[in-house]
């Protein structure tokens, strides 16, 4: 299992890095490729454990479609802020702005976003 861990961090940086660094088009094709290549790599592999099969499966493709969302649908720098956001993602140092990519990528249904899912009550102060 600790091995997966290296895998998945791989896949959240190569997510991540064009849109941190605003690569274009061909960087952001080869970041989705290899992202599909480790979704093809999970159909073929085992882990020995059903429900630990079906988790990662279900990781890499959901996964693969928000890559896919954030890489080509959306400038998350450009159109997504978060509700404590005080400067524009743009203005962030480079290790801050990474950490907000990964943040932004990892919030699916974007509690404390602006693309927060509607039907979501608002998010508690902690």
């Amino acid at each position: 299992m600790l091995l997966l861990v290296p895998h998945v961090l791989l896949l959240e940086f190569v997510t991540a890095l064009p849109i941190v660094f605003r690569l274009g088009t061909l960087y952001r094709i080869s970041a989705l490729a290899i992202f599909a290549a480790a979704c093809i790599n999970t159909v073929f592999s085992t882990l020995g454990d059903t429900k630990l099969n079906f988790i990662i499966g279900a990781w890499t493709g959901i996964g693969f479609f928000n890559a896919y969302h954030l890489l080509f649908l959306v400038d998350p720098l450009e159109h997504y802020r978060h509700e404590r956001d005080t400067v524009p993602p743009l203005e962030l140092s480079l290790m801050r702005r990474i950490y907000w990519v990964l943040c932004a990528q990892n919030n699916l249904r974007g509690v404390g976003w602006n693309y927060q899912v509607l039907a979501l009550l608002p998010s508690l102060a902690w």
